[in-house]
């Protein structure tokens, strides 16, 4: 989010909690009924101005293997921001433009219908496990991406 972005980024927002996954995040992280994720989502801003937003879960099965300490903030946030793509061995991403939802668009403060470009990554380890879900919310005026093949 940081990179791909036109601006600055000069805050990143990050709320997080620990609960049972989404259905759809328990389908592509291939998890049990019984499993909690860390699920967060962080508020990327450019000059006060919310410029993208992304959502994230991680299962807590995974934190072993990463070796984060949850009890610690700047670790949970450095864990989100770069160590689940540090340590991935591939991803799979799409991408799709969308129109915003109600809660897009509350947290993004744009009206409801505003184009987005919604990217999502499946994160991978070595063991060809996939470990961490990530959704990119970017309003596409501040963003341009690029990929290298």
């Amino acid at each position: 989010m940081t990179n791909m972005c036109k601006s600055s980024i000069d805050d990143i927002e990050l709320h997080y909690n620990y609960a049972p996954p989404t259905d759809i995040g328990r389908t592509k992280l291939n998890l049990g009924k019984s499993e909690i994720v860390l699920a967060s989502t962080n508020i990327y801003k450019s000059n006060q101005v919310p410029v993208g937003y992304s959502f994230t879960q991680i299962p807590a099965s995974a934190f072993e293997a990463l070796d984060v300490d949850i009890s610690n903030d700047s670790a949970l946030e450095d864990l989100i921001e770069h160590k689940i793509f540090d340590v991935s061995s591939k991803g799979n991403m799409s991408v799709q433009l969308i129109a915003s939802n109600e809660e897009e668009s509350r947290i993004l403060e744009v009206p409801e219908g505003t184009p987005l470009l919604l990217s999502e990554l499946i994160l991978f380890n070595h063991a060809h496990q996939a470990f961490s879900r990530c959704k990119f919310y970017m309003l596409p005026e501040f963003y341009k991406m690029e990929f290298q093949i």
